[in-house]
């Protein structure tokens, strides 16, 4: 029965390569900036995009995609960092103040 089944020609499997990177850095960058600064959904969304566009690039895949999500990831992954940055300093230094009026 094997001689007789072909696997269906579906196209080029690579064409779309780079589409779950594309997406993945679109949302993060789309969740940092305009949907109100969702900062943790970004920076985990930025951290997979950037991961899966690694790895394809050490595939050797390419594509403008890749290389758009890739960027936008990194970019979604920077800001979500920044923000949480200085809300650890002001969280910790809204702590800080009473401590420094006690004494």
């Amino acid at each position: 029965m094997n001689g007789y089944y072909e696997e269906p020609d579906y196209g080029n499997k690579n064409k779309d390569v780079g589409q779950t990177t594309f997406i993945l850095g679109l949302l993060s960058l789309l969740f940092q900036t305009v949907l109100g600064g969702i900062t943790i959904a970004a920076f985990v969304l930025g951290v997979l995009a950037v991961v899966k566009g690694s790895k394809l690039r050490k595939q050797g895949y390419s594509s403008s995609m890749l290389s758009a999500g890739y960027i936008m990831g990194l970019i979604g992954l920077i800001l979500s960092s920044i923000v949480i940055a200085l809300c650890l300093v002001l969280f910790g230094f809204a702590f800080m103040i009473p401590l420094f009026l006690l004494f």
